[in-house]
């Protein structure tokens, strides 16, 4: 059977209000109201959901609250209706007590599982991710009005594009002044949305307002942590005297309840949802059992449930936490370091005290702002260090949470709780308090070896870089005999970790050509001269041709405009792939930055009558243009910096893609083990980048899940290996 469902829910981190699903293909959309219902009714009616194929439009947020929901009220006696637990202070406790308690319940997982959502990134609206501003910089001023109205004319963008914008049907490209009066920026700022009633207007037509959200007024939002989800850690936050749920969900829920039991526009909202839901499935083909749907139940129920930390320790590195008087705050940042620059450098740094910008100013030798960059970093490094012991000691559990296909090489990333899971520092001491494993569990994990260099083998398939892997050498190391000649293979490698270490900037240079760098990427990142790189990237490709290869398909299929005599010179269009395909069949799609491009493109190459305009510009302080010229200029730096960007995206794709795939095809396999239905747990997931970590009551089993499924995978990835162990702590890996 296949339950279509959604959730309303009071706050993004409170409980289910309102539960709406479909059975199979019926019409008939049924309203079930959980606080209105015996509990016991309630527990039976989860755990037949979880005894059939769940289909939801972001599961991992509807499986959160189902679990959090089912663990609430399994601390509560079968004939109570929770209602009446509201009517009196008493009642609110017992409620707030059994949610804590609820972390601790079965574990509720589905039979099978197909978000929506997520298989929708897998196809053309994946365009619908967040994406870039893009900007077409340093236009004379008196064509950048006309060339903007003749963009947004000729470009006709989906309004998914802009469907988080106050104004979505406002123009698209807008003019922008400069720090020179003399010449405008020209930019299309794009918010897209991935959202339900975002895609159920694009995919089903029909009347936008329709789809306009009936919500509860904002003055009964209750306050909430995602890092700790539950109304007591709210309370223990606010040291609120007396009545302690107040600001809590407790608070809110009555105002919630009454909304949508009553509100028949909402109700009748409540119903499209599972609608549209299934509509847009039909749309376009999707079917249960894909990896990404079943992990966004486990990141669902796993949240809920928590991984374990080692409170006393994160007591002790609180305490020894230090923070200096150093400026954090980006105007604070600004004011302390800004006289420090000149009006050129505070240019370069575009008003930005960004991690990049910094990092930028730290290595300007003999300069006085390096230092205090360096100390900005180091500061912000600890405050960010502090707040997230903080929260998880507040927290007293670790409740990761996921975006499964976060990024549109489908990564997943750390999202939606105030506490990014995959940005914990490596630091073994930090790291010590992540025991992970409840206490009737085993922990073991591992991370991947040589993970992205294992992969680009396979990807290029050269047969001497196979074979230098088979005989263990560090290809890292053998870059670095190129970049360094004066160096050999042995002191390359001896270097690592030392105070010349030549052995991670081999690596740190080699992972830029394999994700499209060039002899100015290694200049910037590691200050090698741009003859000395040219000169390390001829001779890597000529002994290892597959890379050769590799590259120049890249750029085959990927650089539509060409310029090969330069600057000045005619430049040239041929069409481009319109997606890259990593080696396990995910696909990133560039159909939008290609359409942008190609408008550019033409737009340069025959500029109508406009562009006349009788004057001279220094858009470049050594060359004089025509104001024609200087919009032509503008208008293709603006395409050649775009196409850029997907090379780089495209490059990076086929490693970084397959990476994901294999990591969540491993996660998938162990979560195989975990029972449907609602039963004990058996096994947890945790991912962080290539580590993988599983607190699990059968450590053999899993381990032999572990070492089954590299087996298999190595028909794609030939050297794939990860170092699987048992494991105290998280830093063990």
């Amino acid at each position: 059977m296949q339950i279509t469902f959604d959730t309303e829910t009071c706050g993004f981190h409170g409980p289910i209000v309102l539960l709406q699903y479909s059975i199979d293909n019926q019409e008939e959309v049924v309203l079930y109201e959980p606080w209105y219902e015996p509990v016991g009714k309630t527990l039976e009616f989860y755990e037949w959901i979880a005894n059939n194929t769940v289909v939801g439009f972001n599961l991992t947020f509807d499986w959160f609250h189902l679990c959090q929901q089912y663990g609430m009220f399994s601390n509560l006696p079968p004939s109570v209706i929770p209602r009446d637990l509201l009517d009196s202070d008493a009642g609110k406790q017992q409620l707030i007590d059994a949610e804590k308690a609820g972390r601790d319940c079965k574990c509720l997982k589905p039979y099978d599982a197909c978000d929506v959502m997520l298989q929708a990134r897998k196809t053309e609206y994946q365009s619908t991710m967040n994406r870039k501003d893009i900007h077409i910089r340093r236009v004379p001023y008196d064509l950048a009005q006309p060339i903007a109205d003749y963009l947004e004319e000729t470009i006709k963008f989906k309004d998914i594009y802009f469907a988080k914008r106050a104004k979505p049907q406002s123009r698209r490209w807008v003019v922008e002044d400069t720090d020179d009066p003399e010449f405008k920026d020209i930019v299309v700022r794009f918010k897209p949305s991935s959202g339900l009633k975002a895609l159920a207007s694009e995919i089903l037509g029909g009347d936008p307002n329709k789809f306009n959200d009936i919500a509860v007024d904002k003055c009964y939002t209750p306050n909430e942590f995602g890092w700790a989800p539950y109304a007591e850690a709210v309370m223990r936050a606010k040291n609120l005297p007396d009545f302690k749920w107040k600001g809590a969900w407790p608070a809110y829920i009555e105002y919630h309840l009454s909304h949508w039991r009553f509100n028949e526009a909402a109700r009748e909202y409540a119903k499209n949802d599972v609608i549209f839901t299934r509509q847009i499935g039909e749309h376009l083909g999707v079917k249960p059992g894909d990896d990404d749907s079943i992990l966004a139940c486990a990141v669902g129920a796993n949240r809920w449930k928590g991984l374990a930390l080692d409170l006393p320790l994160l007591d002790d590195l609180i305490a020894r936490t230090e923070l200096s008087d150093v400026p954090t705050d980006s105007n604070a940042v600004k004011k302390w370091i800004w006289p420090d620059l000149s009006e050129n450098e505070r240019v370069f740094t575009k008003g930005s005290t960004a991690k990049i910008i910094l990092e930028e100013l730290s290595t300007w030798e003999d300069h006085p702002a390096a230092s205090k960059a360096s100390e900005v970093l180091k500061a912000r490094k600890a405050k960010y260090r502090l707040d997230n012991l903080r929260k998880l000691r507040h927290a007293e559990r670790f409740h990761l949470s996921y975006d499964v296909l976060g990024t549109k090489s489908s990564r997943m990333s750390g999202a939606g709780a105030g506490l990014n899971s995959q940005g914990i520092e490596k630091d073994k001491e930090l790291r010590s308090c992540f025991t992970l494993a409840p206490d009737d569990m085993h922990l073991v994990g591992g991370d991947f070896d040589a993970f992205e260099v294992s992969i680009f083998d396979a990807v290029v398939q050269d047969p001497g870089l196979h074979e230098a892997l088979l005989k263990d050498k560090k290809f890292h190391a053998i870059f670095g005999t190129y970049l360094y000649d004066e160096e050999d293979y042995d002191s390359i490698v001896a270097s690592s970790g030392t105070e010349e270490d030549l052995y991670t900037k081999s690596k740190s240079g080699l992972f830029a050509i394999f994700y499209g760098g060039n002899e100015h990427t290694l200049e910037k990142r590691l200050g090698i001269p741009v003859e000395k790189g040219q000169y390390a990237i001829q001779n890597l490709l000529a002994d290892y041709p597959g890379i050769f290869e590799y590259r120049a398909e890249l750029e085959k299929n990927y650089l539509a405009l060409q310029q090969e005599r330069g600057i000045g010179s005619k430049i040239t269009w041929q069409e481009p792939a319109k997606y890259i395909e990593s080696l396990m069949g995910f696909r990133r799609y560039f159909d939008v930055e290609w359409l942008i491009c190609r408008k550019l493109y033409d737009l340069g190459q025959k500029p109508p009558k406009f562009f006349k305009v009788n004057r001279k510009v220094y858009r470049k302080k050594d060359r004089e243009q025509t104001v024609s010229g200087a919009a032509r200029s503008a208008i293709f730096a603006a395409a050649f910096s775009l196409q850029a960007d997907i090379f780089r995206a495209a490059a990076n794709h086929q490693i970084q893609a397959t990476g994901a795939t294999l990591t969540k095809k491993l996660q998938r396999r162990l979560w195989d083990l975990q029972p449907h239905g609602a039963n004990e747990w058996q096994v947890m997931l945790m991912n962080s980048h290539d580590e993988l970590m599983s607190p699990c009551k059968d450590p053999e089993v899993v381990n032999a899940r572990v070492h089954e499924t590299i087996d298999e995978l190595r028909s794609i990835v030939p050297l794939l290996k990860i170092d699987w162990k048992e494991l105290d702590t998280w830093a063990d890996v």
